[in-house]
């Protein structure tokens, strides 16, 4: 039998199972025989704490639908501290060992996945991978029928930053980075997206965070180079502070980032420095769809606060569970769901979206100068989860972001 495709049917989850959190326990008027277990690997994040959370509420609200009189899922949750591959393969064994769970859902980079894949294969043990997408996934991975991926597509996105700004913005561009081991993989992405529209990466001016005059040193010499388009792949405060030294300096060429840049929930640390950013992103809350409209409604009623990206990617994750669960007797092809972002496609070959929408946005100052992101276009694009897309020279190397929020 194929677990990917069948795990569910093996699980025993149903439409009529009602869901707990928490660690799991067993009570006398409980019978431990009835209980499904899902466990669950969260990393933390010391600039991003509410992200774990975000994520888990997502899952959560398509877990709810499943919730009925019957069988109870207690999701038994693992803490894996920024996401290293030893703690995530200790608390891996320990779920499976001491926790007995029937599947597992991580949210961890696609390195750290490869090794968990390794353990769950073995015990056959389903397992879900959510993260930002800062690699591609790789044929050996989706070669691993116990693995299922969710991702915010990070690497597909740069790509298409890069066709974008050229056919946009001209064909000379610049590209501003911090110093984070996954920038190999999404610099390598916008690289080819580039090179293939016919353009070219110029120059590509790293921070390696000992100069402290980097942001107005590296403006200077983009003013005198003048670039067609720039591509930043920072984040945090150190992408606001770059792009409030663009905007005292005054400078008017075309700026591009990533969507976590971007994050509406983030957006209130940057005031008029998003002003004009352009980025391609795979969700945003200002989607018009009834799907998009219903999640980020029931989110804020049920979580008092406004979905964030990961907390769609968690509610990505559940929806990729509960297709699978509902055509649990299919075992080839595609799966087509209707999402927040509109209709994906989920291969059951390869446990990878093989299509999924992308959107073109800008962040505008809106009133009283908070920054506001405005969908410009929706493109649908292929995912490139595969090598087959994403050229592999000897000198990328996958070590990758350990922590799936990008930055610790």
């Amino acid at each position: 039998m194929n677990n990917r495709r069948n795990f569910l049917k093996s699980f025993g989850l149903s439409l009529g199972a009602a869901l707990t959190t928490g660690s799991v326990t067993s009570t006398a008027s409980e019978s431990i025989m009835n209980t499904k277990r899902i466990g669950v690997l969260l990393p933390t994040s010391t600039k991003y704490p509410e992200y774990p959370e975000s994520f888990l509420n997502g899952l959560n609200l398509v877990l709810d639908e499943l919730s009925a009189k019957g069988s109870k899922i207690e999701l038994v949750t693992e803490m894996v501290k920024f996401g290293y591959t030893s703690q995530a393969v200790r608390k891996t064994k320990k779920l499976i060992e001491s926790n007995r769970v029937g599947l597992i859902i991580g949210l961890l980079n696609t390195n750290v996945a490869y090794h968990v894949g390794e353990i769950t294969r073995e015990a056959k043990i389903p397992t879900y991978i959510a993260n930002a997408g800062e690699n591609s996934t790789g044929n050996e991975l989706a070669g691993n029928p116990f693995l299922n991926f969710s991702t915010l597509n990070l690497c597909r996105n740069s790509l298409m930053a890069g066709k974008f700004m050229v056919d946009n913005f001209g064909k000379r561009l610049a590209v501003v980075c911090g110093l984070y081991d996954s920038g190999y993989d999404s610099i390598n992405a916008f690289r080819q997206g580039v090179e293939t529209s016919g353009g070219s990466i110029s120059e590509v001016f790293t921070d390696q965070q000992v100069d402290s005059d980097f942001n107005e040193r590296t403006l200077t010499q983009i003013k005198q180079q003048e670039f067609d388009g720039i591509f930043i792949l920072m984040n945090g405060p150190k992408a606001y502070n770059f792009l409030r030294t663009v905007k005292n300096k005054k400078l008017t060429v075309p700026i591009m980032t990533t969507s976590f840049v971007a994050d509406e929930n983030q957006l209130i640390h940057a005031g008029e420095t998003m002003d004009n950013v352009y980025h391609l992103g795979s969700w945003s809350t200002n989607l018009e769809g009834e799907e998009n409209k219903k999640f980020v409604s029931d989110y804020k009623n049920e979580f008092y606060t406004n979905p964030d990206q990961f907390s769609y990617l968690g509610y990505q994750t559940g929806l990729i569970l509960k297709s699978q669960q509902n055509k649990r007797n299919l075992t080839a092809g595609e799966l087509s769901l209707q999402s927040p972002v509109g209709k994906i496609k989920f291969d059951l070959g390869t446990g990878c979206t093989t299509e999924s929408p992308v959107y073109v946005c800008k962040t505008v100052s809106g009133h009283f100068s908070s920054p506001q992101n405005v969908i410009l276009e929706k493109i649908r694009s292929e995912d490139d989860h595969t090598e087959t897309t994403l050229d592999q020279d000897t000198n990328n190397i996958h070590s990758g972001w350990l922590n799936p929020y990008l930055f610790v």
